[in-house]
């Protein structure tokens, strides 16, 4: 039951900071990046679209990094004082059920609510596509799935990090 409430609390969390952070920072972005690019674009969506991807990367690694206190020991421990590789690391997120639930409880988002994401569709698909095809079932691969992606690259930069700052004894 535990990890039931906390899949839903961190997944309402993960999200909706990305959401309203992302949000209210675009609209300070958008209006310089007009004078560069123009509107309603491949150019604009191209930039919107790396800006929102980046976003979910920095929200995986700030919302790591605030729940320190729980994950952080546990990779430690992990770890044993071995040095950092990437294939421990690896096979560490595979096996990590936190990872899971957080990534999949962040990706899950943009299947319920797929509307807030038509720069990203934009970027890949046609308007006249975009409104012939469901979005959600478009949200999978365009949204989702580079939030797993990214959910993961965030936990290995955050951990790499932790791994290299730690004290060595002795």
């Amino acid at each position: 039951m535990k990890k039931i409430g906390s899949f839903i609390v961190n997944s309402f969390v993960l999200f909706w900071s990305y959401f309203l952070t992302s949000t209210l920072c675009m609209m300070v972005a958008q209006t310089v990046m007009r004078l560069f690019v123009e509107a309603n674009g491949k150019g604009e969506y191209l930039w919107k679209t790396l800006y929102l991807y980046g976003w979910m990367l920095a929200t995986c690694m700030v919302h790591l990094k605030v729940t320190a206190s729980t994950h952080k020991t546990k990779y430690l421990a992990f770890m044993k004082g071995k040095e950092w590789s990437f294939g421990a690391t690896v096979g560490y997120l595979l096996k990590n059920s936190d990872f899971w639930l957080n990534a999949i409880g962040f990706g899950i988002w943009p299947i319920i609510v797929p509307k807030f994401f038509g720069v990203i569709h934009l970027l890949y698909v046609s308007p006249a596509f975009l409104e012939s095809f469901p979005r959600a079932v478009l949200s999978i691969p365009t949204v989702s799935l580079p939030i797993l992606i990214l959910s993961a690259v965030g936990w290995m930069l955050t951990l790499r990090a932790w791994c290299r700052r730690r004290i060595h004894v002795g």
